[in-house]
């Protein structure tokens, strides 16, 4: 998997391998952001990429940051546990569903002047 340098923190670059998942935001029934981290001084943007895993009810059974900035990565995993979705239907039946969830951060400290 590449890495890209970002300040001194060593970030999970997104490739080939991490985008054989669906993107299953588009089936989302309740979507929840992630808190971005308010520590002054804390400046990282960048994706985060989440690997989840959906039970026949439609919850996320399973989170997992897959590609991004490490520092970023916990309030991704945190905000896409608490997703909900539409269950997948083959042939009528509820069934899991494996796909991933994108998340954009932006570094809101630097409007604050942290």
């Amino acid at each position: 998997m590449g890495t890209r340098c970002l300040g001194q923190i060593t970030s999970q670059q997104c490739n080939e391998s991490t985008s054989k998942y669906v993107n299953l935001e588009s089936q989302a029934v309740r979507k929840v952001a992630p808190e971005y981290p308010a520590e002054p001084g804390f400046h990282v943007e960048g994706n985060v990429t989440v690997r989840i895993v959906i039970n026949k009810k439609g919850e996320v059974v399973s989170a997992k940051a897959i590609c991004g900035h490490p520092l970023i990565m916990a309030p991704a995993i945190k905000a896409a546990a608490r997703w909900q979705f539409q269950p997948k239907l083959i042939k009528g039946k509820p069934t899991k569903n494996i796909g991933v969830i994108v998340f954009v951060f932006k570094d809101v400290n630097r409007d604050r002047g942290n």
